[in-house]
């Protein structure tokens, strides 16, 4: 059987490039395990009606799937109308936004079919029944609609073994041409699904309460199968470094103290991580740095305690977070930061403490995004409650978009995106500040929190950057160093920290 598989990665940025999807791939290598044939149309812009007709002509499905996040669902209903225009071939939907919102989408009157849950196994019995023409209407995991009736059957349950799934079919997404392995020579690998914390922005709570996943379960491949696929990996394509893109790679140290070791054995390639600030000692440091890892990524989210732990539920102290950042960056790592700004209730002065935090551990590269609240989550629900979304919420592309989501009354919507385009430049002030006296630096923050809390350092602040702009390139002449250019080194909510 032939499944088309119709991804949506529509961000109009200039900087987005097309990426590897970790579920698409996994899922692909399952059905054609399965003796399936699966053809990837991804579209990174809006198509036209006669390509959408002529890709379905050329490949003749025998089923189309939706794979969709909630950023990305606004395409699917104009797609999926498209198709039903010209061809009876039944949809399905799956991904996240399917499992977290499922009434949504079934109520879509193009949509036949929803997926309720992780989609191996579920439509591998899908296709197998379209393949012998059987009855599929109880499959679990799916939702059908039968002439006006939506038969809504239980989730099936999810994979506890990954190793039962092949390793990831990249060559789906033409994976030599993507930009990180073409341009960089790095590939990215996931190995584990799940995260056990419940931040209140991450749909990761609602999703295993919704496929049924036991409280607190995270499933990681076994270390072997992992290395096998990273030697796969390493031998197929021309790359010389690998990312981790797990939510947290030393989760079970058992797990990753016997990783590193067969890592140093059979890989040997310098690589980046994700972890988490609790998670930080000596032996884990030890074990990144023995094996090659160059770069932590931790989620420092807000730099103010309050705020991280009230509204963001990280409970983690101030005096925690500096003390760890210490110790990674004496283990000579490269610390890069997930930051989110303007989530609901935040003050000025909350996201100055972020900028300050992420100056004062000496943070190499951030990442910048607007606070995206994804149905399914604490600050969905608070925001839904407190009517602080904007009407067009669902029109967002991306949360990297300078476009407001979540009305403040207490944060300008002009304050929030100056903080975001200027905050690599605050950090290296505030950084200056911090090298003051003691005493000198208390004094030169204060004031400095002042006025770049007010909404008028929005308009006085570009002048002032032209005065020191100009007096720093007059020094540098006098000194016979090098001129300095005014752009500024950040890319769309992405960039380093020189």
């Amino acid at each position: 059987m032939k499944i088309l598989i119709i991804y949506f990665d529509i961000i109009e940025l200039k900087h987005w490039k097309k990426n590897f999807h970790y579920g698409i791939g996994a899922l692909s290598a399952y059905l054609k395990s399965k003796g399936h044939l699966v053809y990837l149309y991804y579209l990174d812009r809006y198509p036209e009606e006669n390509e959408i007709k002529s890709v379905i002509l050329k490949i003749n499905p025998d089923l189309i799937g939706f794979s969709v996040t909630s950023a990305q669902f606004q395409y699917v209903e104009s797609i999926a109308n498209i198709i039903k225009k010209y061809f009876n071939i039944p949809i399905i939907c799956g991904g996240i936004h399917a499992i977290l919102c499922p009434e949504q989408i079934i109520n879509i009157p193009a949509i036949d079919i929803v997926c309720t849950c992780e989609g191996e196994k579920p439509l591998s019995n899908l296709l197998e029944c379209l393949e012998q023409k059987r009855d599929y209407l109880n499959i679990k995991g799916l939702w059908f609609k039968k002439e006006n009736q939506i038969i809504k059957n239980d989730s099936f349950n999810y994979i506890e073994n990954l190793d039962e799934i092949p390793f990831s079919d990249r060559d789906l997404f033409n994976f030599n041409e993507l930009y990180e392995t073409k341009y960089e020579h790095r590939a990215a690998y996931i190995a584990s699904r799940g995260c056990p914390y419940k931040c209140s922005y991450c749909a990761n709570k609602a999703l295993q309460e919704r496929m049924k996943i036991k409280k607190g379960k995270i499933r990681f491949h076994s270390v072997d199968y992992v290395i096998e696929e990273l030697k796969f990996i390493k031998s197929k394509y021309d790359i010389n470094s690998f990312k981790f893109d797990d939510d947290i790679l030393p989760l079970y140290f058992e797990w990753f103290e016997d990783f590193i070791k067969k890592y140093i054995s059979h890989i040997k390639f310098p690589f980046i991580c994700n972890l988490r600030f609790n998670l930080v000692n000596e032996n884990v440091l030890k074990l990144l740095k023995e094996a090659g890892c160059y770069q932590i990524q931790l989620g420092l989210e807000s730099g103010n305690e309050y705020y991280r732990k009230n509204f963001l539920h990280r409970d983690m102290s101030q005096s925690m977070i500096i003390n760890k950042m210490k110790m990674i960056n004496e283990f000579g790592f490269k610390i890069y930061t997930y930051n989110i700004l303007g989530g609901p209730e935040e003050r000025p002065e909350q996201i100055l403490d972020t900028i300050k935090l992420n100056a004062s551990g000496n943070t190499h590269m951030v990442q910048l995004s607007l606070m995206n609240p994804y149905p399914g989550t604490y600050i969905y629900e608070y925001c839904k409650k407190h009517n602080l979304l904007v009407d067009d919420f669902y029109k967002r592309q991306s949360y990297f978009e300078d476009l407001q989501i979540i009305k403040n009354k207490y944060l300008p919507f002009n304050l929030l995106i100056f903080y975001k385009n200027n905050f690599f430049k605050l950090m290296r002030f505030y950084r200056n500040l911090y090298h003051l006296p003691k005493f000198l630096s208390k004094i030169a923050i204060f004031i400095s929190d002042k006025i770049f809390s007010n909404v008028i350092i929005v308009k006085i602040f570009p002048i002032l950057q032209l005065l020191i702009f100009y007096y720093r390139n007059v020094r540098n002449i006098l000194s016979g160093k090098p001129l300095i250019s005014k752009e500024a080194n950040s890319i769309e909510g992405i960039g380093k920290n020189n």
